[in-house]
């Protein structure tokens, strides 16, 4: 009698199944199959669950998911945008997904170059003084430029400023096409995003143009400078008036990139409006219309509709992995990636809906209802509990795999808050020094009191964002006036700034232990600080990202 294949099989199996190590492989085989889909079943329906309360939180609130809807979006006529100039049109286009492809590539290429003058070695001098409070030192800078080999159209060896202005004339046609259309009521860049082509995935967008506004604004915050030190009071002016364009395009870019570059902007731009103070530079109307620009920026309400859409982003990542269970395909340029691909095919679908209901949620509860809600103070208790909520999960992982996605990427997002509240601040101390200088200019003097800025018919100057009172304000002997908020800690110092040089007197840093001060340096005190200071490197690194040139990028001067 000839056993057949399948007979031999049975036979094979009967002969293994009387070894006892082989039942107990199987049996822990069955076990672990079991409890796999015991798991599966309870991961799906809590999952479901939870997904469906988060799609009803985010309904309530006005979240929609579906960023390919372009829904509520009004188109700007190129007339009453100042991001639709020749310069800056098109300057977000990308052409069959290449950044570096086509006119707008340049377009990108050509602002970057109106930036701060590149250095053969990959380093310039600070375009702020490094942790102190005095205006920028043009003499390094002009002696720079010349060791450099750059042209240098001015030689006045006893005014560094008129050097430096001259040899930024390559700046001056961007300059005056700008100037030109500074009266247009909206700064938007173009095209909006949301108006498609989408990528794939919303984490793919790329934002190219954020780099190369951002070298842009150095550039303009160097010239006003420069021709604020020079005397050239209307071309200080101008570029700062400029810079506050290109600053309110960026913080109404609506994602977190485009507000952590717009928040390093307004900073920029806070510290170049405290430079032109340093220097009484300018005519009333002068301030007057500085003061208006600054008025324009909310970057509370920027951060809300950033972090908005930083939910509808991990969203659709998350249900992404869902649906197609892998990445996509322009991520897999490692060979590592592929067996996280065969991975993914093991997580049920309930992990993806569950950490998709806690990164939106998170976000809704922690961040964007106290931001939009409570204002500055609330949202940053909330960002504590956050972190601490955070914290408490990754130490117990294992019993919230709900939450691994919002372990992993969101401790982040409350730095960010910290570094808009400290730029709305800092806007905040700029406009009411615009304010006080166009007093000093009409009245010969500083006001002995901030309520006597008070004008009929202009906006009430702005509160401290902390603690909800007018800002500290004392005359000083020296013709000056010291202004303050209070800082992270939530006291008022009396205008304390600390000054122990470390980590922890960052004005940015939560650590902080004093108020935000706006103060001027006297003559004396600039002239004693004239020391060489290290150049600054202009060289990145291969991994480097827009989000990571951002933080590093935030002005080093506190004001």
């Amino acid at each position: 009698m000839t056993l057949t294949p399948f007979c031999l099989i049975v036979s094979f199996l009967q002969r293994c199944w009387r070894a006892r190590w082989i039942r107990i492989l199987a049996w822990i085989g069955v076990g672990i199959l079991m409890v796999y889909v015991g798991l599966t079943v309870w991961m799906n329906r809590a999952g479901k669950r939870d997904w469906k309360a988060a799609q009803e939180a985010l309904a309530r609130e006005g979240v929609d998911l579906d960023f390919r809807s372009a829904k509520g979006i009004v188109e700007i006529p190129d007339e009453l945008n100042f991001c639709a100039i020749p310069l800056l049109k098109g300057l977000a286009i990308i052409e069959d997904g290449n950044p570096a492809k086509g006119e707008s590539a340049a377009k990108r290429k050509a602002l970057e170059a109106l930036g701060p003058l590149k250095s053969h070695t990959g380093s310039y001098p600070p375009i702020s003084s490094k942790d102190t409070d005095m205006p920028v030192n043009l003499r390094e800078w002009a002696d720079w430029l010349r060791k450099e080999g750059h042209p240098m159209p001015v030689t006045d060896p006893d005014n560094a400023a008129r050097e430096v202005l001259g040899a930024m004339s390559y700046q001056d046609a961007a300059i005056a096409e700008m100037v030109a259309a500074l009266f247009r009521p909206h700064s938007r860049l173009t095209p909006d995003w949301r108006l498609g082509p989408f990528p794939e995935l919303l984490l793919q967008l790329q934002v190219p143009h954020l780099g190369a506004l951002q070298s842009f604004s150095n550039g303009l915050s160097l010239r006003a400078k420069a021709a604020a030190q020079a005397g050239e009071y209307a071309r200080a002016h101008e570029a700062t008036l400029c810079l506050a364009r290109i600053a309110e395009a960026t913080c109404q870019e609506p994602h977190l990139i485009g507000l952590l570059v717009g928040v390093t902007s307004a900073s920029i731009l806070s510290q170049t409006t405290w430079e032109l103070g340093t220097a009484h530079c300018g005519t009333a109307d002068d301030f007057l219309r500085l003061q208006q620009a600054l008025e324009k920026f909310d970057l509370r309400q920027d951060a809300v509709r950033a972090f908005k859409q930083e939910i509808v982003a991990g969203v659709d990542s998350l249900l992404y992995l869902k649906r197609n269970r892998q990445l996509p395909s322009s991520s897999l340029d490692e060979p590592s990636w592929d067996s996280m691909q065969k991975l993914v095919w093991l997580v049920p679908e309930g992990w993806f809906d569950s950490n998709a209901a806690h990164v939106a949620t998170l976000n809704l509860e922690y961040i964007v209802k106290p931001l939009r809600d409570r204002g500055w103070a609330s949202s940053l208790v909330e960002g504590e509990r956050l972190e601490a909520r955070l914290k408490a999960a990754k130490a117990e992982i294992w019993r919230h795999t709900d939450m691994i996605v919002a372990v992993l990427a969101m401790p982040a997002f409350t730095r960010f808050v910290d570094r808009a509240a400290y730029a709305q601040s800092f806007l905040d101390r700029a406009i009411v020094a615009c304010a006080l200088e166009r007093f000093r200019l009409e009245r010969g003097a500083y006001p002995d009191a901030l309520t006597e800025l008070a004008r009929a018919g202009e906006k009430p100057l702005p509160l401290d964002i902390l603690s909800g009172k007018p800002m500290g304000y004392r005359k000083t002997t020296g013709g000056r006036y010291v202004l303050w908020a209070v800082g992270f800690d939530g006291k008022d110092d009396n205008g304390h700034r600390p000054s122990t040089g470390s980590y922890r007197d960052k004005p940015t840093n939560r650590q902080y232990e004093g108020d935000w001060v706006w103060s001027y340096p006297t003559a004396e005190e600039i002239a004693a600080s004239r020391v060489p200071a290290a150049p600054v490197s202009t060289k990145r690194s291969k991994k480097q990202t827009v989000i990571k040139g951002a933080e590093d990028s935030t002005p080093k001067v506190e004001n």
